[in-house]
This record gives structure tokens, sequence and C-alpha cells, in this order.
């Protein structure tokens, strides 16, 4: 995950900050607009000019059993961002994922070629 709103030859990137994992439940197959419940940065190598993979901790959220969004957001409107689909001219191609978008005025989910991993650790109550 990449940030920076605009890169010219020489990046003009003051003040990066890294994106933010969203956890927000499935509605009706999109991620919940109204109900955040979970937000963790990822960690940041602050170069957008290299792309790396990077990850989050969430181990402190317990959910409950259902369907949920991981989306990646930006912590400031100014920033924007990229999730790697492809690389090394094509030699690389992730697989199709289910993505879901939160705009200001709703959300919906797509499937598109995004390389990410989500691990979950299901834990047993007595």
């Amino acid at each position: 995950m990449n940030n920076c709103a605009v890169i010219v030859a020489v990046p003009q990137c003051p003040n990066t900050l890294p994106f933010v994992v969203q956890i927000r439940r499935s509605v009706n197959g999109a991620p919940d607009p109204r109900l955040l419940i979970a937000a963790v940065p990822l960690t940041h190598d602050n170069d957008p000019l290299t792309v790396s993979m990077e990850s989050a901790a969430l181990d402190d959220v317990p959910l409950e059993p259902g369907t949920y969004f991981a989306l990646f957001a930006p912590q400031t409107g100014s920033d924007g961002g990229c999730l790697l689909s492809n690389a090394n001219g094509g030699a690389y191609q992730a697989g199709m994922t289910t993505i879901g978008v939160v705009t200001s005025t709703g959300s919906f989910a797509d499937t598109n070629f995004v390389a990410v991993r989500i691990v979950a650790k299901v834990v047993h109550h007595p």
C-alpha cells in the first residue's frame, strides 16, 4: 500500500501517514458505511516509490460470526494509494478478490485482481 496524493518525477509527499485497515461488517454483500468496528494502522516504509508488503495486527478485535470487509483507507483526505495487482511486466498476477469500497454516498463491493492476505484466528469460548 503506497500513499502519496501526487507522484511526479520526484515525489512531493511530505508527512505521509500509513494507511489504516478498517474492519466493517458486510451488509447485503457490501461494507457497512455507517459502522466502523476497528481501524488499525498498516506498517509504513515511508517510500512511495517502492512497493512492499505492509501488514497490520488486529489481535484485540473480537468479531462475532459473520462476513466482514477489511478495507484500506488513508488517514487524511489528501492521501491516495494503490494496491498491487500485478508486477514484473505481468509475470505476477494477483488473484481475483472481492473488494469493498466506502464513499461519502454509500458503499459497494466489486471483484478485482488484488494481492491481499487476511489471516484470522478462531477463538473457541467454553
